[in-house]
């Protein structure tokens, strides 16, 4: 029977990552806003503004009803109305068009893999695209977390997302 930790690094000494030993705190950001029959594919609908070096943990969308929205892609902008970074670096072709409700949500981050996912910070996500994306060379060491409309509406409705990060240290 085997006794070791999963990280060799923490194996050979090393101390371990605040996530793994001691825990971070969560950050939650919450925004609910109501749709319009307007909206239409191509618009970008910028939701929080997160620090390049903050950890994706959890992203959920709920909404009584979007009809017409079947593909919604959740990705990266550079920040203050900068251009894309990776339009569904997050999610890709999300379908909210019936209605979500909380027992079924959308995962806003299933375009994460599981090695990604609480682990990378969102400038080691984004340099998948950007490859240039580094602390200190992003505006702001910032982006924009954005929902990117790849249908047309045709219905009035509210939407809710919660979005939970921890810090990379």
């Amino acid at each position: 029977m085997a006794d070791k930790f999963f990280d060799t690094a923490r194996q050979n000494g090393k101390p371990a990552a605040a996530r793994e030993s001691s825990g971070c705190v969560p950050r939650l950001r919450t925004a609910t806003f109501e749709t319009a029959a307007a909206d239409i594919t191509g618009d970008v609908l910028r939701l929080f503004t997160v620090g390049a070096h903050e950890i994706p943990v959890q992203m959920d969308i709920v909404c009584d009803t979007w009809t017409g929205m079947s593909d919604l892609d959740v990705g990266l902008y550079r920040p203050n109305g900068g251009v894309a970074v990776d339009i569904d670096a997050l999610a890709d072709a999300l379908n909210p068009a019936a209605g979500i409700a909380w027992a079924s949500k959308l995962d806003g981050l299933a375009a994460l893999g599981v090695e990604e996912r609480g682990i990378l910070p969102f400038f080691e996500i984004a340099n998948d695209i950007a490859t240039t994306d580094v602390i200190g060379h992003l505006p702001n060491d910032s982006y924009d977390v954005a929902l990117t409309y790849k249908a047309d509406a045709s219905s009035v409705g509210t939407v809710t997302i919660l979005l939970w990060t921890i810090d990379e240290k």
